[in-house]
């Protein structure tokens, strides 16, 4: 049981709900805020397609700002509210929040302007039914949460310095950002992660061929068609239609050169630009000195742009590139890399690494080629799943180690407390008369 604020005990149905609900609308916030800061790029598009449906047109860096405080609030507000600190704001913080996207997501949910909301980013989709039931849901419990969190008084850190953890789930909200952004999503939950093929395989074994002999009906593939002209040719069963969102496709103008120019053998870069509107051609030195490097040992480069025929001959014009460039879809490219510009490593056409061409040291090409000559792709290969479990593990090691800290020195000044208290009571009594 738990003293209420009024000096009353809380019902022990209460508290439980208390923590129960601090558990869950907590975590759940931890992870819409955790998963929009590994891939901020992603948020920011989701925020520009519902600005793009209202018929607004808002900066791309006022996008990125935006995107950055929203999941930074979610995600130190939900360890906040589930580690018991600052009870009430927390809570009201939440609850707000919740004043603003349950009345939005009703709204997608009727007039379905939207696919989906993006509230989980790529990591879970749901539809715009379930968003606005999870919403009721968060709702309720936060409701409850305002009315009776600060009543129960457990808490992980104590009230007088729970502003060290704040700070430090702030510093880790901003740092994972930024780094997700600036490189690439330390997590790929899109189509094309690392160390999968970029094309998908030929369903073309699939296929069933119908023959009859007018006794007898078979299937065959088209690998062991029958020879005996007793069997005649009935129809052919294409396989079943799957998920085309996978199938990555590239332009020379009109026509589709994709299996021409991702090579399925041998090593290749692609250089991707999916709004050749914010292209900083600042890079374009470093990237032609990179071609330049390609070139020297044989490994392919090409470009791959989300524009027109017209527009592609004036980058090729003004960058002075020395590459070929074809087109495919914009969507297309933002699933396979985050970024205005990005480089990615194919090697027998799997997805080695993708960065974004910001993160490169733009002036060491040469100093690269000295180090690393043919085998210089491999040196920028880097372990994102070690960099996030070290990123998480020092933050949660942190908050660990101080709260141990925090709870050996308030068990250390309690004792000391109580022993002089008693020590006083001692020399009461030492020195009462009689």
């Amino acid at each position: 049981m738990t003293k209420a604020g009024s000096g009353k005990k809380l019902p022990l149905w209460i508290t439980c709900a208390v923590w129960t609900f601090r558990i869950l609308a907590g975590a759940v916030f931890i992870y819409s805020g955790f998963v929009k800061l590994i891939d901020l790029w992603g948020f920011i598009y989701k925020i520009e397609e519902y600005l793009s449906v209202w018929g607004f047109s808002v900066p791309r860096g006022v996008n990125l700002i935006c995107a950055l405080l929203l999941s930074t609030t979610e995600f130190v507000a939900g360890v906040m509210l589930l580690t018991g600190c600052y009870k009430r704001t927390s809570a009201w913080l939440l609850t707000l929040m919740m004043a603003v996207m349950l009345p939005l997501t009703a709204y997608i949910y009727i007039a379905d302007p939207v696919s989906d909301c993006g509230c989980f980013g790529d990591a879970i989709i749901l539809s715009n039914g379930a968003t606005f039931l999870k919403n009721i849901v968060l709702t309720a419990m936060l409701l409850f949460l305002c009315r009776y969190n600060y009543r129960v008084k457990m808490h992980l850190f104590h009230p007088e310095v729970q502003w060290i953890p704040l700070v430090a789930s702030c510093w880790f909200a901003i740092e994972l950002g930024l780094t997700c952004y600036n490189v690439q999503p330390l997590i790929d939950f899109r189509q094309y992660p690392e160390n999968s093929p970029l094309l998908s395989e030929s369903t073309e074994s699939s296929v069933e061929f119908i023959y009859t002999d007018g006794t007898e009906t078979k299937s065959f593939t088209a690998d062991n068609l029958p020879t005996d002209t007793v069997w005649k040719f009935v129809e052919r069963i294409e396989p079943a239609s799957t998920d085309t969102k996978g199938q990555f496709t590239v332009f020379d103008e009109d026509e589709d050169v994709t299996e021409d120019v991702i090579l399925s053998e041998g090593q290749q870069f692609l250089l991707i630009i999916p709004e050749l509107i914010r292209a900083d051609v600042s890079y374009t030195y470093f990237i032609n000195d990179l071609v330049r490097l390609c070139k020297k040992h044989n490994i392919d480069f090409i470009a791959i742009i989300a524009t027109d025929p017209e527009s592609i001959e004036s980058w090729i014009d003004f960058s002075l590139a020395d590459y070929p460039c074809y087109s495919a879809d914009d969507t297309q490219l933002k699933e396979l890399s985050r970024g205005n510009m990005s480089l990615v490593y194919l090697e027998d056409g799997i997805i080695r690494w993708k960065r974004t061409v910001s993160s490169f040291a733009t002036n060491d090409i040469d100093k690269t080629e000295k180090e690393y000559g043919s085998r210089f792709p491999d040196h920028l290969v880097t372990d994102n799943g070690t960099r996030l479990v070290k990123m998480i593990r020092n933050y949660l090691l942190f908050l660990a180690g101080f709260a141990l800290l925090q709870w050996i020195v308030i068990a250390i000044s309690k004792q000391s407390k109580k022993k002089k208290k008693e020590e006083n009571k001692t020399n009461k009594e030492t020195n009462s008369p009689g």
